[in-house]
């Protein structure tokens, strides 16, 4: 019987001959002297391997080179697939918006943003409106608007809800154009992080 499986009654050896290929670690070496990089690569594959009902990563993709770092992040959505829930923290924006179905962001020790990813990216809109000359920024204050940032003769506006009602501001307060785009998630944290800053 294989020896990990004696240790641990669900380790998955096929997963961890997939994470041997895939992460290309060899096999003849110690641990001691691999590379930060493959030390992180291997204790990847020993926590996917056990096939745990719940795994804690802190920024596991520290040290991978761009290729194995995406590797990883599709054996972390195999994983979840597979029954495993996943709380990892990482600063790579893009790797949360790949991977996560519910988030936390905290800046300075305090939440600035939480749900399903879902719900956070229909929920925030940009609304950007060009005047000739700008109205102040507090005939945009109401429900759902979250910043307003004036611009030359542009104003931005991150909504959070009322999104039409706002766009609708834009005619009657003279805009030249009114546009209403999408935010990703790294631009909103930005603005969050912007916006707590104002508030403090």
């Amino acid at each position: 019987m294989h020896s990990r499986v004696r240790f641990f009654p669900t380790w998955r050896v096929e997963t961890e001959n997939r994470l041997l290929t895939d992460f290309e670690l060899p096999l003849n070496c110690r641990v001691s002297a691999l590379p930060k990089g493959m030390r992180t690569k291997l204790g990847l594959l020993f926590n996917l391997s056990r096939h745990s009902e719940f795994l804690i990563l802190d920024e596991p993709s520290e040290g991978l080179d761009p290729v194995i770092a995406e590797q990883m992040l599709q054996s972390l959505v195999r994983q979840t697939a597979d029954g495993t829930t996943i709380f990892f923290s990482s600063h790579q924006v893009a790797e949360v918006e790949q991977i996560a179905d519910h988030i936390i962001a905290i800046e300075k020790g305090r939440v600035i943003l939480e749900g399903s990813l879902d719900h956070l990216m229909n929920k925030f809109r940009r609304v950007n409106l060009v005047f000739d000359d700008p109205p102040p920024p507090e005939a945009f204050r109401r429900d759902g608007v979250d910043r307003v940032v004036v611009q030359g003769r542009t104003i931005s506006i991150l909504a959070s809800g009322n999104v039409d009602e706002i766009a609708a501001l834009g005619p009657l307060l003279a805009a030249k154009a009114v546009d209403v785009q999408s935010v990703g998630l790294k631009e909103l944290f930005r603005e969050k992080v912007k916006g707590d800053h104002a508030n403090s």
